[in-house]
């Protein structure tokens, strides 16, 4: 006689969006449930939107349009943790861009409260942080040079401290369930920690039979043309760029000098906008060689 088998497999993230997926499933069951990953495609929009409506408002609105239709696929993926990360990682720069601007105390508060929500949805949220703190330490810089103030470097660090703590009961927790943060079942090579969930070669073989969705990108200059010619061919631009056609490079020409244009038309407008978009350009390079994270 047959008998079935269970695997059981640990959750290898915060439990964040977990819990606002099921705050959704509460409110009005499956129904709202799912609308969970449509509404955060829209409130992504809207931060779009808002990021761009002061320099253009054409620009602010196919902004919103454009990053709407890449997204368009996972409105039918639901429940989605990486829908709440988008989310996250958008509302964090958004605000922290209203923080350069003006330096408000309620920026200070919504900056750390995204930026923890981020941190405590994926471990992709921990290279977003990386290049904010980066920014954040060369603008402090710049402004202790051209100002001979620290005003600018303490309002970041209250920044830091009130992320810190949104995000550590979550990250403990995962701690606690995993030995690390890092993705599990799999070593660790992060220091003081250990994975409770370890994986030999023949189980990652079995893994990778299992999830045909994993691959590796060539080179990082491979995810900068897949990043170029996305507005073309969407989904399908990785295979696309390896059968290398005149017509591809073509497009990766055409769409590198809007792209490049774009920047400078960006620094021309607003300098600390054009700043934050490159840190997030840079992130995202290669937040997606590093993790092999599909874009779609």
């Amino acid at each position: 006689m047959y008998k079935r088998q269970v695997i059981y497999a640990p959750i290898a993230y915060p439990q964040t969006s977990h819990i606002f997926m099921a705050l959704f499933y509460i409110l009005g069951n499956e129904e709202l449930l799912k609308f969970f990953s449509p509404f955060l495609v829209s409130v992504t929009a809207l931060f779009t939107y808002l990021f761009f409506v002061n320099i253009n408002i054409w620009l602010g609105f196919f902004g919103a349009i454009f990053a709407t239709v890449l997204n368009m696929r996972r409105f039918i993926m639901t429940p989605l943790m990486e829908q709440f990360l988008l989310f996250g990682a958008v509302s964090t720069i958004y605000f922290y861009y209203l923080f350069l601007k003006k330096r408000q105390t309620k920026y200070i508060m919504l900056t750390s409260l995204f930026w923890g929500l981020t941190l405590a949805t994926k471990q992709q949220g921990f290279i977003l942080s990386a290049g904010i703190l980066i920014h954040g330490l060369l603008f402090g810089f710049f402004k202790k040079t051209k100002n001979k103030s620290f005003n600018f470097l303490k309002q970041f660090a209250v920044i830091v401290l009130l992320t810190a703590l949104v995000c550590s009961v979550p990250l403990y927790d995962q701690i606690e369930r995993n030995g690390t943060f890092d993705s599990v079942p799999g070593s660790t090579k992060l220091p003081f920690m250990t994975s409770k969930y370890p994986l030999d070669s023949a189980s990652w073989e079995v893994l990778q039979s299992r999830l045909s969705y994993l691959f590796e990108y060539k080179s990082i200059f491979e995810v900068l043309g897949v990043l170029i010619i996305q507005p073309i061919y969407y989904s399908v631009s990785l295979n696309i760029i390896r059968t290398s056609s005149s017509l591809v490079n073509s497009w990766i020409i055409i769409f590198g000098i809007l792209f490049i244009l774009g920047y400078f038309y960006l620094a021309k407008e607003d300098k600390k906008l054009f700043s934050l978009f490159l840190m997030v350009f840079f992130s995202n390079l290669y937040m997606i060689y590093h993790t092999n994270t599909c874009l779609l």
